[in-house]
């Protein structure tokens, strides 16, 4: 007896687990340029969908939007990623960039190698925004 409810304990996450995947996989894709509309980010900033065919939203937080999809190489992802959060002081928006690079470059460094990173100050908003650009492997 102890056995089988052992079994249906341990059963229970890895059904959930699986339950989430599929979730994942069912996922629709996005026509490009779509603009999301979450409540926790209307009015805040204007959040589209990547200009290329074939995105998928992977995740979605009060912080952080994701859109992902598959690269042109069979071990190839493509992600877009927006972050959105409190920034401690700068002097200069030179020293903004400066921070956002090393916060930026610094992100999952365990798991993934920096290849090449590109960071600039953009107009392209109404508030102060830096374009990050990083290519990683895993």
């Amino acid at each position: 007896m102890a056995r089988n409810s052992m079994t249906q304990r341990t059963g229970l996450p890895l059904v959930l687990l699986l339950v989430v995947l599929a979730l994942s996989a069912c996922a629709t894709t996005l026509p490009p340029g779509q603009p999301y509309q979450g409540s926790d980010w209307v009015g805040y900033l204007d959040v589209r969908s990547p200009n290329s065919e074939g995105s998928r939203m992977v995740q979605v937080s009060p912080q952080s939007i994701a859109f992902g999809r598959k690269g042109t190489q069979p071990d190839e992802s493509i992600a877009a990623w927006v972050m959105r959060g409190p920034l401690p002081p700068t002097q200069t928006r030179e020293d903004m960039v400066s921070r956002l690079k090393t916060e930026m470059e610094g992100l999952d460094r365990d798991r993934f190698t920096l290849l090449k990173s590109e960071h600039a100050l953009t107009d392209e908003r109404r508030y102060p925004c830096v374009r990050s650009i990083a290519v990683r492997e895993d």
